[in-house]
């Protein structure tokens, strides 16, 4: 509640000799101020300008205002009526843009060496067609002696998951041999190992650490003088929680091996064989591996109809001997992955059967009690498979290959339902050649051959939804490859390693290929002659070597990906140079402002350079403009309107060779309250101090005064100027920026969020990124955000564990041009089942920052997840930015708690008071000497004893604040 200061006025003759403690009074003849004491006034000063003074603070305490700081790092401009020059570096005058190309035809566009791009005529809008590479190339574009120009475009530069580095993995002396079946993993040193088997030689790997250089390159184990011969085989890996790796040794006529390596690289057991001496007979063999959260590990294979699996301890003894089991109707097996549910107690076996091209699932307890099969899953043409598994909902998820295309199965590993769906965007799969799968959090990236073309491609797909976040990329053109596996580096990147001939004829060695986020690019370049071609740097002047009648523009759009492209806008060349007299003028769009707008002050960081700008404001959207002094307030002929514009006028005269600049500006808007009510007769009246805040001052003169009532010899004062004594962390009351109070009211769900997953426990995902990052919309930072140009809707989640928790009201802020106009607020408890609580549809944007939306009463309920589902914007369908999603909840109850004051000698005794507007609400207080954890209630001004708290030294006060109370102050005295 804002409340107006009224001083009680008159002639110092008739001055009260006491008055209410806080009361303001001013003596009209001698131009003084005294403060209230309650039994008797206090002087503060006089001042012959007291009275404008004065009255200049009660008009500014009876008003809201709010403030706005034009920076121009996003600029809210209004392009049509702008003529004068803006980039991120302000504003200037000095050129006269002549030309603009805004793609809404294609006449200054030579259509015949332009290549690799589509025009989109209907949106003004040029983009890459599925290639790596394309180049715009303007036709000759006539002018008249030109020798200076400047260049300026609007375009969107998405980012895209594209290839950083490719390296040969094995040294010279290991490259005289074929490297078969290459596996990658990454250690929790976060070294990244490639372990290959070399025919007839033994089990090789090479460890880099973080940096990319080498920790070790050798063989791990030896074949020799053995006779085991290297086959196709699904090589397998795994790191433990010691940091150990195990390592499946699956070769033909060889028992099946688990060999386990120390971080030193030495072996940490001998060899341990699944089947004593005996052979385990599978052909192609595999043996898979997993780590539980016991540290134990467990393998499986098949022979026949048969399958097998155990458990060893991470000693190496076996925990559950080698086990069989058959399923009905009986088949052969040739892979399987293993998933675990550890809130359960599960291992899960997922088997593929080759003789009926069918999915298999076997369920045990982990002390291998209670085997539960499932005898149908789903069908599966292709031996390629993985799976992971959510223990929140307990469904696991099955990636497999059936006639030619991928299908996902989600099994119940209670019940054993499952269901199968189909997924798109895949090129044809060609399934007898290697499938790899990477998880890194809920995205499942596809690593997969064409068929009948010999391209190896990549695909990642989220889990939740079966959509695909990031499209199809080629890795390898014309050569296909026996084996590919995948993993995510100790630096976060997606890292492949293949077979691959290029390095050699002879013999078969490892490729790695490292992804990471890449942005993609737009290169600017013109011409004076068609022949000599000048790069450009966007709003720098370029001069020729000679003056020119003609000018060819060529743009060369790039990505790492051809399924995410760059988009260009348009472009604008300013012709001629400095000389000349110049006028030209920049306007806003519309400004953040309070509603309606009476008042506004504007100021602005300037450089006149001989020149002069003017500026104007409006409250009607430009419909009508006054002049505007800077720092001096302007008050507005009609109240009542909102919409806050500003305009500036540059003018340079022909004497001048500069121009006339803005750096950035600002404009605080604000309005009156007119006859505010006070509901509580008891209010006490609170003034500004004459240079700062007479309200705040006050507050701090009574304290002072009423020091010596309680004998108490220490004191803190702290009158929320800023938020330097306040615990943010342990407080949840909300902070009132302009009055610099704390109050009840709109809180926030989520707290300003620094990465995907942090603070814990919040997670936030989104089903395409190419722009930002998804905890930029929780970051609390309109500078920062989220955009994506895939096609189709899209969807932002989060995850805000236990408990479910309500959310009534959402604040939305779009992205200029690209910002959602058809959406949906969602909630679910598993993140299966998504209710729709707020829907809206054609939504007109007129501001685009912190826009509020209320969820219907009936559809308010606790919710684990919340999902922001859009299904169009501003572009249409695709492209969509936003930079601000706040999830928030009305409260009537909050608390504030103080940083810890250090104390010299113990605490015992403490008074805390407060500067406090009750409006039918309350104020409690509370004080801990132990830093927060022990409480005792103090009621206000109050000497409470606080002694028999654990000893500390760690002084900490607490207010709690219900319904409309209001906290403006507080202090506490403490001995």
């Amino acid at each position: 509640m804002t409340l107006p200061i009224k001083f009680k006025r008159g002639l110092k003759n008739n001055l009260p000799s006491a008055a209410a403690a806080g009361e303001p009074l001013f003596t009209t003849d001698t131009k003084e101020l005294f403060i209230g004491t309650g039994d008797g006034i206090t002087a503060i000063g006089t001042d012959p300008t007291l009275a404008e003074r004065v009255g200049q603070l009660e008009k500014y305490r009876s008003s809201v205002s709010r403030t706005y700081t034009e920076t121009f790092t996003s600029p809210k401009v209004d392009i049509e009526k702008t003529t004068a020059w803006y980039s991120t570096t302000g504003v200037r005058t000095s050129k006269i843009p002549s030309i603009t190309e805004n793609f809404t035809d294609l006449s200054a566009v030579d259509q015949f060496n332009s290549y690799g791009v589509n025009f989109d005529i209907e949106n003004g809008l040029v983009r890459l067609s599925n290639t790596l590479e394309g180049v715009v190339v303007s036709s000759s574009l006539p002018v008249a002696g030109v020798d200076k120009l400047t260049f300026q475009s609007d375009y969107l530069l998405p980012n895209a998951l594209g290839v950083i580095s490719t390296k040969k993995v094995t040294g010279e002396m290991a490259s005289k041999l074929s490297h078969l079946e290459p596996t990658i993993l990454v250690d929790r040193l976060n070294r990244t190992w490639v372990i290959s088997s070399v025919d007839r030689e033994g089990i090789y790997a090479v460890v880099t650490n973080s940096d990319d250089s080498v920790a070790f390159e050798g063989y791990l184990h030896s074949y020799r003088g053995t006779g085991y011969v290297v086959a196709p085989t699904i090589m397998n890996a795994v790191v433990d929680h010691n940091n150990n790796v195990w390592i499946a040794a699956a070769i033909t006529s060889m028992p099946g091996l688990i060999l386990s390596i120390k971080p030193d690289f030495q072996s940490f057991l001998n060899p341990i064989s699944v089947r004593g001496n005996n052979s385990i007979y599978s052909y192609p063999p595999f043996l898979k591996l997993h780590v539980d959260k016991n540290n134990r590990i467990w393998y499986s294979w098949s022979y026949s109809s048969s399958f097998y699996y155990g458990c060893v301890t991470s000693d190496g003894t076996f925990f559950i001997p080698t086990t069989s089991q058959t399923f009905n109707p009986s088949t052969g097996f040739d892979n399987v992955v293993i998933v675990e549910d550890r809130m359960k107690g599960y291992i899960c076996f997922i088997i593929r059967g080759y003789s009926n091209n069918t999915l298999r699932a076997l369920r045990v307890n982990y002390d291998g009690t209670n085997q539960t099969p499932y005898n149908l899953i789903g069908k599966a043409s292709g031996k390629w498979l993985d799976a992971t598994h959510d223990e929140s909902t307990g469904i696991t998820t099955i990636l497999s290959v059936d006639n030619n295309a991928p299908v996902v199965h989600r099994l119940n590993l209670s019940t054993g339902s499952s269901t199968t769906l189909p997924l798109t965007g895949f090129m044809t799969v060609d399934h007898s050649l290697p499938i790899e799968f990477v998880l890194q959090d809920n995205i499942m990236r596809v690593i997969y051959h064409q068929q009948a073309v010999g391209s190896t491609r990549l695909i990642s797909i989220d889990l939740a939804t079966l959509s695909i976040v990031e499209p199809d990329t080629l890795i390898q053109n014309g050569t296909n490859t026996t084996r590919v596996s995948g993993c995510i580096d100790g630096n976060g990147r997606l890292t492949i390693v293949m077979n691959t001939s290029e390095y050699s004829s002879n013999y078969s060695l490892i490729k790695m290929l490292r992804y990471d986020t890449v942005p993609t690019s737009i290169a600017f370049q013109i011409s004076p002659d068609d022949t000599s071609w000048f790069p450009i740097t966007l709003g720098e002047e370029i001069t020729f070597p000679n003056k020119t009648d003609m000018l060819k523009i060529k743009i060369k759009m790039q990505s790492p990906n051809p399924g995410i492209s760059p988009l260009l806008r348009n472009y604008r060349i300013a012709l001629g140079g400095t000389v000349g007299e110049i006028t030209q003028t920049y306007t806003s769009s519309s400004l953040p402002a309070v509603t309606p707008i009476a008042f506004v002050t504007l100021t602005a960081n300037q450089a006149l350079h001989g020149g002069e700008i003017l500026w104007e404001v409006s409250n009607n959207g430009g419909g009508s403009w006054q002049s505007a002094e800077l720092g001096q307030e302007i008050e507005f002929a009609n109240p009542i309107n909102s919409d806050l514009r500003v305009r500036a006028i540059l003018h340079s005269p022909s004497s001048e060779t500069s121009t006339p600049s803005i750096r950035d500006f600002t404009v605080t808007s604000s309005n009156l309250l007119l006859n505010p009510a006070i509901t509580d007769p008891n209010l006490p009246q609170r003034v500004i101090d004459l240079e700062t805040n007479l309200l705040k001052t006050n507050f701090q003169l009574i304290t002072y005064m009423n020091a010596a009532k309680y004998g108490l010899k220490n004191m803190v004062i702290d009158t929320f100027t800023d938020l330097s004594g306040v615990d943010i962390t342990n407080s949840q009351a909300v902070y009132d920026h302009v009055q610099k109070k704390f109050i009840t009211g709109i809180v926030d769900i989520v707290p300003p969020m620094t990465a995907n997953d942090a603070p814990a426990p919040f997670i936030v995902s989104a089903d395409s990124v190419t722009g930002g990052a998804v905890f930029h919309l929780f970051d609390r930072s309109l500078a920062s955000g989220w955009s994506t140009t895939a096609g189709g809707h899209h969807w932002i989640k989060i995850f805000l564990d236990n408990p479910a928790q309500i959310v009534d009201r959402y604040l939305l802020s779009g992205g200029v041009n690209y910002a959602p106009t058809t959406w949906q607020l969602q909630g679910s408890n598993n993140n299966t089942t998504w209710d729709t609580l707020h829907s809206v549809s054609g939504y007109v944007w007129t501001r685009y920052e912190g826009n509020e939306f209320t969820i219907p009463t009936e559809n308010i309920k606790p919710y684990k997840y919340y999902r922001f589902y859009s299904t169009s914007s501003q572009y249409g369908s695709g492209a969509t930015q936003i930079q601000e999603l706040r999830l928030q909840k009305a409260v009537d109850q909050n608390h504030l708690q103080s940083k810890p004051e250090k104390t010299t000698t113990l605490p015992n005794q403490i008074v805390i008071v407060g500067d406090e507007t009750v409006n039918g609400g309350s104020i409690k207080y509370q004080a801990s000497r132990d830093g927060g954890s022990t409480w005792t209630d103090v009621p206000a001004q109050t000497l409470t004893d606080i002694s028999s708290q654990p000893v500390g030294t760690q002084l900490v006060v607490k207010a709690i604040i219900t319904g409309n109370a209001e906290l403006n102050a507080w202090g506490y005295y403490y001995e």
